[in-house]
């Protein structure tokens, strides 16, 4: 359904004209729809020279720079080159996609708004450009348009991301249950492999009240962390502790959490310390 339907659509239509040219879009379009970004590169780096749309040479770059992972400046320069890719033909919509996913990659918020604004104008129903709209109107406060564009964008691909950032959301307005539900989708349309979707599930737990069940979601975000975990898991699980009545088991968990100066915000130290005094407390 909705634009994946469209791609293929199109793909089907290029080939039934026989037009070499459409033909290599469409294909591009389609792997770009899937997110599968290796494909497209490898279908760009083996067509024939004489298949050269003006996009070809800028969009085959800026997936170089991006599959090979080289961090932000990489895919802030992948992004100047997508730029250029649409600008050359800007009936090419995959070229604002990808951009989508090195705005993010680079950190540059500022740009991704933007991209996923011109995007959207073309694509209303973009999976992926609603769900950037969504963490933008989200970070500023717009709580229902980021559920409009949730929504939007769970329309046409229930993307284990996308639900999970959406069940977070949820869980943070007091719509636990819902929240579960978009949480456990999440985990099974990641495979129960991201540490994150764990955490988020513990989240909508503790939100209704079940801190038992929350510690071991919480737990679980550690465990599939592996050497690399993320303070803010250890943080919530010893909230979830102290609130079980293992005070012992949340001091340990504060402490652990504590270790190193982790980035936490003011109110999640503030949090920190409400656990660590009640922990503290006979």
């Amino acid at each position: 359904a909705g634009d994946a339907a469209l791609a293929r659509r199109e793909l089907s239509q290029a080939r039934g004209a026989g037009d070499a040219a459409r033909i290599f879009a469409a294909e591009i379009a389609a792997d770009v729809e899937l997110d599968d970004l290796k494909a497209a590169a490898g279908r760009l780096a083996g067509a024939p020279e004489d298949v050269a749309p003006p996009w070809r040479a800028p969009f085959s770059a800026a997936l170089a720079k991006l599959l090979a992972g080289g961090g932000p400046k990489d895919s802030a320069a992948a992004r100047d080159l997508l730029a250029a890719a649409f600008a050359a033909d800007t009936n090419f919509w995959p070229a604002m996609r990808v951009a989508l996913q090195a705005d993010l990659q680079s950190g540059d918020s500022a740009a991704a708004e933007k991209d996923a604004a011109q995007l959207l104008a073309r694509r209303p129903f973009d999976y992926f450009g609603n769900y950037v709209a969504a963490m933008m109107a989200g970070g500023a406060g717009d709580v229902a348009e980021a559920q409009r564009r949730y929504q939007a964008s769970l329309s046409q691909r229930a993307a284990w991301f996308v639900l999970n950032d959406y069940a977070s959301l949820l869980a943070s307005l007091g719509n636990a249950a819902l929240a579960e539900r978009m949480a456990r989708d999440a985990l099974a349309a990641s495979g129960g492999a991201v540490p994150a979707v764990h955490d988020t599930l513990g989240e909508a737990l503790y939100a209704q009240g079940r801190t038992g069940d929350a510690a071991a979601a919480f737990r679980e975000a550690i465990e599939t962390s592996g050497g690399e975990v993320d303070p803010r898991f250890r943080l919530h699980l010893a909230e979830a502790l102290l609130a079980s009545g293992d005070a012992a088991g949340a001091a340990a968990e504060a402490e652990a959490a504590a270790a190193g100066d982790p980035p936490f915000t003011p109110a999640e130290r503030a949090r920190l310390e409400a656990v660590r005094q009640g922990a503290a407390e006979p």
